[in-house]
């Protein structure tokens, strides 16, 4: 396929005929690499909801690293000792 160069401001840009927008499943953006004269265009990776959590929190250290972490175990409320009553209607 030949795509015409357009001008856009004081750049150049190509339009996408939307039947091939839809056949590759782009939406809002792409991710564009530079490879031995030629551009590839793909659809940008999905993180993955929690990708790198883990990460982080070895990074915070455990709990038990914090020396305030057993001072706060037994803290307690009424609340705590008491089971809640939930009304139902």
């Amino acid at each position: 396929m030949e795509l015409t160069l357009i001008s856009i401001g004081n750049s150049r840009g190509i339009r996408l005929p939307k039947t091939l927008i839809e056949q590759l499943g782009f939406e809002d953006k792409v991710e564009v690499k530079n490879t031995n004269n030629a551009l590839i265009l793909t659809r940008p990776q999905k993180k993955k909801l929690h990708e790198g959590w883990d990460a982080q929190f070895k990074k915070a250290g455990a709990p038990h690293d914090d020396p305030e972490f057993e001072a706060w175990q037994n803290v307690s409320n009424e609340f705590d000792k008491t089971e809640p009553a939930w009304e139902t209607k």
